[in-house]
């Protein structure tokens, strides 16, 4: 139901007199929309927990044939990989064990959305520290070791400025490709999730008023 709608219903009302709400329709119409919302967030974390470990998995095959002795430090980006799946996994366990179940009230409905929708928009504000920093870190470092430790001394002479600019070139995509991310992120707060919290708190005040 638009809040807007409701806000005139409400408005439109004769003083003293009282709203007639079909509670049990608004509260249809509040669960499917959670559970359309809800379903969105299980399938977009379904692929990044599928993606990352993908990648675990992929990085890990790489280092065992080219040599753990030697290329260890790739395995960072497994590490930062497992990461973020596990950081997911574990956040979708812990708002499923903290949501209460409610049978028949409308404002409890009401709010639980609106956490749900805050919720989303607290993780994609943050998404560099849970997810794009444990992915670059785990790129990039393994470059700086193999720059610093890894070339050998015979070969940094002949490779080192050819070791330089890949790494450079590989620094300023990563930059380039995880600020895009980022931006993403921060427009889908913006366009989708904003404007829904913003719907689920008009709802709820209006209603508020409406028992008042």
């Amino acid at each position: 139901m638009d809040p807007e709608k409701l806000r005139q219903t409400w408005q439109s009302q004769p003083s003293g007199s009282q709203i007639h709400i079909d509670t049990d329709v608004l509260i249809r119409e509040v669960r499917r929309n959670q559970q359309g919302f809800r379903a969105t967030i299980f399938w977009r974390d379904f692929r990044e927990i599928f993606a990352a470990l993908f990648l675990v998995v992929g990085n890990s095959l790489f280092v065992v044939f080219r040599g753990i002795h030697a290329n260890w430090p790739w395995l960072l980006l497994g590490v930062g990989a497992l990461w973020v799946a596990v950081y997911i996994l574990f956040d979708r366990w812990r708002q499923r064990r903290n949501a209460p179940h409610y049978e028949g009230a409308l404002i409890p409905h009401i709010e639980q959305s609106l956490k749900d929708v805050e919720h989303q928009i607290c993780l994609l504000r943050n998404v560099f520290w849970w997810y794009l920093l444990p992915l670059a870190s785990g790129g990039l470092i393994p470059m700086v070791y193999f720059l610093a430790i890894g070339l050998p001394r015979e070969l940094r002479g002949a490779f080192l400025w050819s070791f330089l600019g890949l790494f450079v070139g590989t620094t300023g995509t990563f930059i380039a490709v995880f600020y895009g991310i980022y931006l993403l992120n921060q427009y889908a707060v913006r366009r989708v999730l904003e404007p829904r919290r913003q719907e689920l708190l008009a709802m709820r005040e209006c209603l508020l008023n409406a028992e008042s």
